[in-house]
């Protein structure tokens, strides 16, 4: 099995990217969780839009790396969490 690093991207201009950033509205997922892929880990609120960032492989959360909090803003592409993926 391996750690896989979970990092919040989403649709946005390649130009803007460096510029783009979210709040954590709401974590889906606890520590130990088990998740498929596709399985919403995290709502998150960008300029435009309101989403569950999804996860890209299936495994358990080993760690979460953010915390719920819509005052703070986080940029595109920061770590959300690890999971131990399944084979």
């Amino acid at each position: 099995m391996s750690l896989v690093e979970i990092h919040v991207t989403f649709q946005t201009f390649e130009e803007e990217k460096t510029e783009a950033k979210f709040k954590v509205l709401d974590i889906l997922v606890s520590v130990g969780q088990f998740v498929r892929k596709e399985d919403g880990l995290v709502t998150i609120e960008t300029e435009k839009a309101t989403f569950d960032f999804e996860s890209p492989v299936e495994g358990s959360i080993k760690e979460i790396f953010l915390k719920e909090d819509p005052a703070q803003e986080y940029s595109h592409g920061t770590l959300f969490c690890t999971i131990e993926a399944s084979p």
